[in-house]
């Protein structure tokens, strides 16, 4: 086990090129591939209404930010940290559709239209100050820099969306969103092992910890985006 310090990237040689971090490729791949499982179970309810609509669009553009993370870790050695810039500039955009989606069944809908017009100026500053990184800093060094900006920004965004409002929204709506409280709470222990750079093993370092936590927190996801559609069927009814 390492903490503080990660273990030499794993290379091996497949098609001619010479390819680094196989678990990290696998793990995004993975997670690129539920994400985009759910995209179509998340289509089949009904993607008209804003709610389901944003939530669509987050496992869109996470699930392709990661697909195209994996490929960054695999290509490290030609691409170096820039393989990366994508995908970290993905996970801000995905966040602003997961805020899009908790405002838009804001029961009151000008507080709501307020927070997505808060939400997409936070989003703008936040690509913003990721570019300027990319411009102004060297991640070569230190490619962890990177990572701050988009943190901080799920940071914001999750512990209002999934903490604050999804309380309120259990109490006022349907139990169901009690479940991103969890998916929250799922997050803190993520966010210690990255924090802490905590590895058990070369092939389980703090990635992939991080992956499977966050596979989990996707079906959570899941199981609130159908449960709010339940009640509305419920509620038609």
């Amino acid at each position: 086990m390492l903490i503080g310090t990660d273990f030499d990237k794993i290379e091996f040689q497949m098609f001619g090129l010479s390819l680094a971090e196989p678990n990290a490729f696998i793990g995004d791949f993975i997670l690129g591939v539920i994400a985009f499982y759910l995209i179509i179970k998340i289509h089949r309810l009904n993607s008209s209404i804003p709610f389901f609509k944003n939530w669509k669009l987050f496992f869109v553009t996470l699930g392709t930010g990661f697909f195209l993370g994996g490929i960054g870790h695999s290509m490290f050695l030609y691409f170096g940290v820039y393989g990366k810039y994508s995908g970290w500039l993905l996970s801000i955009i995905s966040v602003s559709y997961l805020e899009a989606a908790i405002f838009s069944i804001h029961p009151n809908s000008e507080k709501g239209k307020l927070l997505l017009v808060v939400s997409k100026i936070k989003t703008f500053i936040a690509i913003s100050i990721e570019i300027g990184i990319f411009v102004f800093v060297n991640l070569t060094s230190d490619p962890q820099l990177g990572l701050w900006v988009p943190l901080i920004n799920s940071g914001i965004g999750f512990i209002f969306c999934l903490g604050y409002l999804s309380h309120k929204y259990q109490k006022s709506i349907t139990n169901s969103f009690r479940n991103l409280k969890i998916a929250l709470a799922l997050m803190v222990p993520a966010a210690i092992i990255q924090h802490l750079k905590i590895s058990i093993y070369p092939w389980l370092d703090r990635n992939d910890i991080g992956h499977f936590l966050l596979a989990i927190t996707f079906f959570i996801y899941w199981k609130t985006i159908n449960g709010y559609h339940n009640y509305l069927e419920k509620d038609l009814n």
